[in-house]
């Protein structure tokens, strides 16, 4: 009877899915939502004559092996999204969708990305959890584009085509194999994020301080070991997250970073921070967990707009941490303390 049941219960599934495509197919729409439907294919024939005006499709969290011919008959289509399905094969018509600026495909099998290059006026691109190894030389065609995902592949360096849009604004390739970037990236004069956690970098790519744009870098969970004073260019970053690497001290003139609302150090080597650290102004929360403090840095205290101090498992002990710490951040009203 459990055989039986599944047969009829994936037969009810297919009819249900066939009478969705009957219903498309006699409607014009320029929007289908076709997400979680257990859809494992589009149609073959042409939906042109009903969709002509098609300008998203939302295909997300099927079970979608390949796309047809006549996806690609959609010349006013601007975004797809096509994430959490099996695709594993990108074909070359992607070049007839000219208007396309959207496109996810997150979550698939996918190993070449040659064919998004030919779509020249993609503005953002996501292609998480993948299987994509490297860049290629048909992405130096996409000028225009603004947001790059990348993360979750096996990408083990950034070559100069991976940064050939001047329009780009957030770069992810976080969780890779990432050992280095190309310098290449400096040309970027609009880019405001960079998130390139859980890789693989020894070093803290020098190139990075002549972005004066960036508000937000990520380079957690690396293996950097020190912080060079070129960082101190970035005078407009906000966010910093530096946790789970290996550093052993913060660059003197760090209070350059006028900007610096948020800074992440966890999990590193730090006994202690420069004297001029108390300059940066616009400091909100710092997070210092896990280091090597025996004594509490006071001079972090001077940060007037700091709100958030933590440095949960230092090796200081009760005692000398009380005689250390000032008596007015145990009364403070204005700045939370976590030990």
């Amino acid at each position: 009877m459990a055989n039986i049941f599944s047969n009829q219960e994936a037969q009810s599934l297919s009819s249900n899915i066939q009478n969705l495509w009957n219903k498309l197919l006699t409607s014009s729409y320029n929007e289908i939502e076709l997400q979680n439907c257990g859809i494992v294919s589009f149609p073959n024939h042409s939906l042109s004559k009903n969709f002509s005006d098609l300008n998203v499709v939302n295909a997300d969290d099927n079970l979608i092996k390949a796309l047809p011919s006549s996806f690609f008959n959609h010349k006013n289509l601007r975004s797809a999204f096509l994430s959490n399905n099996q695709l594993d094969d990108l074909s070359a018509d992607f070049n007839k969708l000219t208007k396309l600026a959207l496109l996810t495909l997150d979550s698939n099998y996918i190993s070449d990305m040659w064919p998004l290059g030919l779509c020249r006026n993609l503005v953002m691109l996501s292609l998480k959890d993948n299987q994509v190894k490297s860049i290629p030389w048909s992405f130096s065609s996409l000028e225009k584009l603004e947001i790059l995902s990348l993360d979750g592949n096996k990408i083990s360096t950034l070559p100069d085509i991976a940064f050939s849009s001047p329009e780009l604004q957030i770069f992810s390739a976080a969780s890779n194999q990432l050992e280095s970037i190309s310098n290449a990236i400096t040309k970027l004069r609009k880019l405001k994020v960079i998130i390139l956690s859980q890789n693989e970098l020894s070093q803290f790519p020098y190139a990075l301080g002549d972005i004066t744009s960036l508000e937000q870098l990520n380079l957690a969970s690396n293996n950097l070991k020190q912080l060079p004073e070129s960082i101190a260019k970035l005078d407009n970053l906000k966010y910093l997250h530096l946790e789970d690497n290996e550093i052993q001290n913060i660059p003197t003139n760090i209070h350059q970073c006028s900007s610096l609302q948020f800074i992440n150090l966890s999990k590193n080597e730090l006994s202690y921070l420069p004297n001029k650290f108390s300059e940066l102004r616009n400091l909100e929360v710092l997070v210092m967990d896990d280091n090597q403090f025996t004594i509490f840095p006071e001079q972090v205290l001077e940060c007037p707009n700091l709100k958030i101090i933590s440095m949960k498992n230092n090796p200081f002990s009760e005692d000398l941490l009380k005689e250390n710490m000032p008596d007015r951040i145990l009364d403070s009203h204005n700045i939370q303390l976590f030990l």
